[in-house]
């Protein structure tokens, strides 16, 4: 089955379309923010206000997310 753009578009959260502007001003295939488990999403996401408030702070500074929250990922962490 193949989607058309419209019905694409429908299926979009809002947190997939900031993300596609994230990507577009940070350039290249930057990793998207995940939850992590147990805990949620990382440090500094809820305190901003999710992940659309955090993908659009980004855009408006020119940073990635782990830049804009100090984030730096433990050895073992996987992306979900």
């Amino acid at each position: 089955m193949t989607l058309t753009d419209r019905e694409r578009e429908l299926l979009e959260t809002p947190e997939d379309r900031a993300y596609q502007k994230y990507r577009e001003a940070i350039g290249g295939d930057p990793a998207p923010i995940g939850l992590q488990v147990p805990g949620g999403y990382p440090p500094g996401v809820a305190e901003m206000g999710g992940v659309v408030a955090v993908y659009e702070d980004c855009v408006k500074q020119g940073c990635t997310w782990e830049e804009l929250l100090d984030y730096q990922a433990p050895e073992d962490d996987a992306i979900i």
